[in-house]
């Protein structure tokens, strides 16, 4: 799938407060995502993995500075004073790839599987650097090439989603909703959360979602993997 058309549902996110149309947004994008359902559910939460793996990418602001810098051609002041001017380094990506200053000898279009596996290989990256030292270098080229290849809007995206800035108001429960009314006509968020609780992975649930409800049922903790805990309710007396 085209990283465009995941940035185009992004922006439609973005145009609208109401949890019902992003739900409904959402909720029509993942009943065509065909095979690529568990990364765009991912993607629309901002995570290049599942909350239980609780895996860092390591980039910070300051690294995404000159990583833009890197890939635009533009000093890292130019995009710092941008940045302070809008608030947002995602929309200073923007406009720095709108405007840079060195192209690319190879262009090609953005694949929404070449961004999450590139940003899931520095997160590997960072992982292995617990151990051991990692070549802060390698982790800037790799998300660098990125911004390289996208146009403005994408490296906005693609900007956020290494922060961890989405910026959507997309939570879990807007997930579930959005996977209920896509698989399972909009009467089973009770079984969809069942299932997340149990898992901690929106991956495992979106495919079981595709499959039924029954699917769903048979989802179930697993040795090692936390599960999502439910705060206890309130009751009126002792």
């Amino acid at each position: 799938m085209e990283y465009a058309k995941l940035v185009e549902v992004y922006e439609s996110l973005d145009a609208t407060q109401k949890k019902h149309d992003k739900r409904d947004i959402m909720a029509e994008f993942f009943a065509e995502a065909g095979d690529e359902l568990p990364e765009v559910v991912l993607m629309c939460l901002g995570k290049p993995y599942p909350d239980w793996k609780n895996t860092e990418i390591g980039i910070s602001s300051n690294m995404m500075v000159e990583i833009i810098s890197q890939a635009t051609g533009h000093s890292e002041e130019d995009i710092e004073e941008k940045w302070k001017d809008e608030g947002d380094l995602g929309l200073a990506a923007e406009h720095m790839v709108e405007n840079k200053t060195q192209q690319r000898l190879v262009a090609g279009s953005l694949t929404v599987q070449k961004v999450i596996e590139r940003i899931r290989k520095v997160a590997d990256m960072e992982a292995k650097a617990i151990n051991r030292s990692v070549d802060q270098s390698k982790k800037k080229s790799e998300i660098a090439d990125l911004i390289s290849s996208a146009d403005p809007r994408e490296a906005r995206y693609v900007t956020r989603t290494v922060l961890r800035t989405l910026r959507l108001g997309v939570a879990e429960g807007l997930v579930r909703d959005a996977l209920d009314h896509a698989f399972l006509d909009g009467e089973h968020a009770e079984d969809v959360q069942r299932a997340y609780n149990m898992t901690n992975d929106f991956v495992e649930v979106s495919e079981a979602a595709r499959e039924g409800v029954e699917a769903l049922a048979e989802l179930e903790m697993e040795l090692f993997r936390p599960i999502k805990s439910m705060l206890a309710m309130k009751v009126e007396n002792i």
